[in-house]
């Protein structure tokens, strides 16, 4: 008998982390003849038309959204949009994101902070992550996730996650679910596994 490596529920459980009971379910009209139509979001303006965006993470109101952007698919960042006056606006670089290649964001459930994943040295003036999946070694283009909180004024300095999350330079997929609990996926040298950090 042949053992095949399950490797669909990984990427299934960041959407499912996001589920909470204020939702209303969608069911699907098994029964229609016409397919659903795609419509790509805020066409124009996200992704433009020189860049590539991912990994979109909406706030609780529905009003702002930030995603990972690149342009040379080499180096990418967090941008952010909008919803004012009918339309989305166009993306600017988030205020926690920028100088070190910075992506998949994730909202907590109150909107109060996000959590990502980012290739910035552990501590200031250290060296960028390296990371190691796949049995490869990409020198500089590791990742940790940080903790970045919203207030009043803003978002605050991001905050690099405790060593039993970022446990070595490969950790990324981060996504908060209602209760808190935060699931990510870390590359080790046996593979890619998903972990689960309680409040």
């Amino acid at each position: 008998m042949k053992v095949y490596p399950i490797i669909f529920p990984i990427f299934l459980l960041p959407i499912l982390a996001h589920s909470t009971t204020n939702l209303t379910p969608i069911l699907a009209d098994t029964t229609a003849k016409a397919k659903p139509e795609v419509v790509m979001f805020a066409p124009g303006i996200l992704p433009g038309t020189t860049n590539v965006v991912a990994a979109p993470a909406f706030s609780p109101d529905g009003r702002s959204v930030y995603l990972g952007q690149t342009e040379d698919r080499k180096s990418i960042t967090i941008v952010a949009s909008y919803f004012k006056n009918g339309a989305w606006t166009n993306p600017v670089v988030a205020p926690f994101s920028g100088t070190y290649a910075n992506l998949e964001p994730a909202f907590a459930p109150n909107g109060k902070y996000l959590i990502f994943a980012s290739s910035r040295p552990k501590t200031a003036g250290g060296s960028l992550l390296d990371g190691n999946w796949g049995g490869h070694a990409y020198p500089g283009h590791g990742g940790n996730l940080w903790r970045t909180n919203h207030n009043k004024k803003g978002w605050s300095e991001p905050e690099r996650l405790p060593d039993i999350i970022n446990q070595n330079g490969s950790v990324f997929s981060p996504a908060v679910a209602g209760d808190g609990s935060l699931y990510f996926m870390r590359a080790d040298s046996g593979g890619y596994f998903t972990s689960t950090a309680r409040n």
